[in-house]
């Protein structure tokens, strides 16, 4: 939630630039445009609750739009990380890809998990969820009508949030950054289990 926060703060502030620079009336149809594929990732009935999808990200158009505040998944793909077949990125002569590892990106991921934690300690429990991204964005940008309205025509797998920030993509984080016996006990404090052993 903290990221989606992030992101929501950042498309409003964009939306009030626009709105300064161009006008309502083009403030209001860019604004209604991200909001409208938000919604509509809400109906990707490709996507599994562990992140795949055959759709590209809602934010991707040739290119990524949220690029200066993507989140950390984002930014990690492919630097800290292996990448899936399908990235496009140039293979070494192994046919994978080089990445970066070791200390310093131990501290790195570490900084941003002990930012989610610090950031989840002192908001209210349901912020400290890791939720589905698109609907994480919109909890910020839509009614609480609208949001209800949403859930009663959408899949409820998009709905299921996990609670805990040491939930946070656990399968990439336990590499680098807090390590799974770490993580667990963070969520044996809450009174939690981990959510993503393996």
């Amino acid at each position: 939630m903290a990221e989606c926060a992030n992101i929501a703060f950042r498309l409003r502030q964009q939306y009030y630039l626009t709105l300064e620079d161009k006008g309502q009336e083009v403030a209001d149809e860019w604004m209604n445009g991200v909001v409208n594929d938000l919604r509509n990732a809400m109906y990707d009935e490709d996507w599994q609750p562990n992140g795949e999808t055959t759709r590209h990200c809602v934010f991707y158009k040739g290119g990524c739009t949220i690029y200066g505040y993507r989140p950390m998944v984002c930014r990690t793909f492919g630097t800290i990380t292996t990448v899936d077949s399908t990235c496009p990125r140039i293979r070494n002569e192994h046919g994978s890809i080089n990445y970066f590892a070791g200390d310093g990106v131990v501290r790195i991921i570490k900084d941003f998990q002990s930012l989610l934690k610090e950031y989840s300690d002192d908001k209210d429990s349901s912020y400290n969820m890791v939720v589905y991204m698109p609907l994480g964005v919109l909890s910020f940008l839509l009614s609480t009508e609208e949001l209800e309205h949403l859930s009663k025509n959408t899949d409820e797998k998009f709905w299921k949030g996990v609670i805990g920030w040491f939930n946070y993509r656990v399968e990439f984080t336990k590499e680098h950054g807090y390590n799974l016996d770490e993580l667990r006990e963070f969520a044996k404090e809450k009174g939690l289990d981990l959510s993503f052993p393996h």
